[in-house]
């Protein structure tokens, strides 16, 4: 059963909450509770001090699930009781739909915290929609009826006044009688439970936009200077933001490039393809909507290449060069593309591999003699206090972490493709040969996906034609292929 919800930002600052009872915690209260029994909780995904969690126990029959939106860098906590048998993964999936929601409700691409501040009472009536009775309302979460109840563009007084006019009519309408069903409410029936009936605009546009997420791990070889792929997996998805007249039928054909796409997803407006989900058929909800989730498995797709990067961003390093072999060269090809112009946010996360084992050998083949045990300790405290120095860095800036060993090489909000970008660095007061550990790389592009799909056409046909109903009015059709990275790492 669910006590309370509540939406901060990513310092756990909060921006809403929602108290289904009188005997609900403030969030003040569940913060210090928090940080008394389970801290890990409050930690991010990219802290290496505490673990991060996402459900704890708090109390008796009092546990706490944390989602964090990756989109809207928000943290989504629930407070429920322990006392049922409700699975933990039906919270989280509830709140991953909460943000959906929202999304799809504001019809933007992402929330702030302004936003949310300036629509709390809108908000407030969607969790109370969302929520029966402690539980999850069966049917709620859908977009359509959230905004015929909520309507974002009217306010609270228009609705009064709308309501007036309408039992004004009513009433001088004696036959039909008060409860009678005004035209305004027979045009509005609806053909689908997810989109409104009789909708029109001025302009009809419908925009795709298909998003993948790359997660790879490559394992790098020194003799040859080559890296070759361990595992690797594409997350895809395509989002639908369409603004159509009347009730079209949308048919979309996709280019899936010889990949095969397992356990996808799909939004319940589509009808179920036959075989390839290349090929679909919908009634697009009206504004944003995520039609499609899938996932390539790079590891069992023939026409990857293990020795091939995936993507525009090849990273290959060298370390133990130099005299003294403290030092290192990490190497990056962006490689060019007629429909990329730069790679925006690339980033490259260096970690050194620590001397720590090596020196407690040493300990252990000097432990009989002090002076010895002394002089490596010494050498030890050196090795961990070392930072990286920047030899040589034709592009971005470097910034070492508060961690020994660890930098990262930052690059311009731009980085245009075609460029060959070099860093070499050592470590100061280095005594023993220099290992690169791992390379973490992050980025993003726009124009082109790393698995090659891509949309043919798409078609919007309706029993009553858009262009007849409004001649002149032009249909505005686009598609956007954004790529990212998640887990993309070279390890030795």
């Amino acid at each position: 059963m669910f006590i309370a919800f509540y939406i901060t930002d990513s310092k756990n600052s909060l921006v809403f909450q929602y108290l289904l009872g009188s005997n609900s915690p403030l969030f003040s209260h569940l913060l210090a509770r928090i940080r008394a029994v389970c801290p890990g909780l409050l930690s991010k995904d990219d802290e290496n001090d505490n673990t991060p969690l996402f459900h704890c126990c708090i109390a008796k029959d009092l546990e706490v699930y944390k989602y964090h939106s990756q989109v809207n860098n928000l943290n989504y906590y629930c407070l429920a009781s322990g006392a049922d048998s409700r699975p933990q993964t039906d919270t989280f999936t509830f709140l991953q739909l909460l943000d959906q929601t929202l999304l799809e409700y504001f019809d933007k691409d992402k929330l702030t915290v302004t936003k949310i501040v300036n629509n709390y009472d809108r908000i407030t009536m969607i969790f109370y929609m969302s929520i029966d009775s402690g539980e999850p309302c069966v049917g709620s979460l859908n977009s359509n009826r959230i905004r015929r109840v909520i309507p974002v563009k009217s306010d609270l007084s228009k609705m009064i006044n709308n309501t007036a006019h309408t039992l004004q009519r009513a009433v001088r309408q004696p036959r039909q009688g008060i409860l009678a069903a005004t035209p305004e409410i027979l045009e509005s029936e609806e053909v689908v439970p997810w989109r409104s009936g009789h909708l029109k605009y001025t302009s009809d546009e419908i925009y795709v936009d298909i998003i993948e997420t790359v997660h790879v791990i490559y394992q790098t070889h020194h003799r040859n200077n080559s890296v070759q792929m361990v595992s690797g997996t594409i997350n895809g998805q395509v989002n639908v933001k369409s603004y159509l007249s009347g009730n079209p039928t949308v048919e979309m054909d996709m280019d899936l490039a010889g990949n095969e796409m397992y356990a996808p997803s799909m939004h319940q407006c589509v009808e179920m393809p036959q075989g390839s989900p290349s090929s679909l058929c919908f009634i697009p909800p009206d504004g944003n909507c995520n039609l499609l989730n899938y996932t390539i498995d790079l590891d069992m797709n023939p026409k990857v290449k293990v020795t091939s990067p995936v993507g525009l961003v090849s990273v290959i390093y060298k370390d133990g060069l130099g005299l003294n072999r403290d030092e290192f060269e990490v190497h990056v090809n962006i490689s060019n593309s007629p429909s990329v112009p730069h790679i925006q946010d690339l980033k490259l996360q260096i970690e050194l591999q620590p001397r720590i084992q090596e020196l407690e050998e040493q300990e252990e083949e000097a432990q009989r003699d002090a002076e010895m045990d002394t002089e490596a300790k010494k050498e030890r405290s050196q090795l961990e206090d070392g930072k990286i120095k920047v030899l040589r860095n034709t592009h971005g800036r470097f910034d070492n972490s508060v961690h020994p060993g660890r930098g990262t090489w930052i690059f311009d909000s731009e980085t245009p493709v075609g460029s060959l970008p070099v860093l070499r660095g050592c470590v100061e007061d280095s005594k023993h040969p220099v290992r690169i550990q791992r390379v973490g790389v992050s980025y993003a592009n726009e124009g082109m996906l790393p698995s090659g799909i891509g949309l043919r056409r798409i078609n919007v046909r309706s029993t009553t034609n858009l262009r007849e109903n409004n001649r002149g009015k032009r249909l505005f059709k686009g598609v956007k292929y954004v790529c990212r990275t998640g887990d993309y790492e070279i390890r030795s």
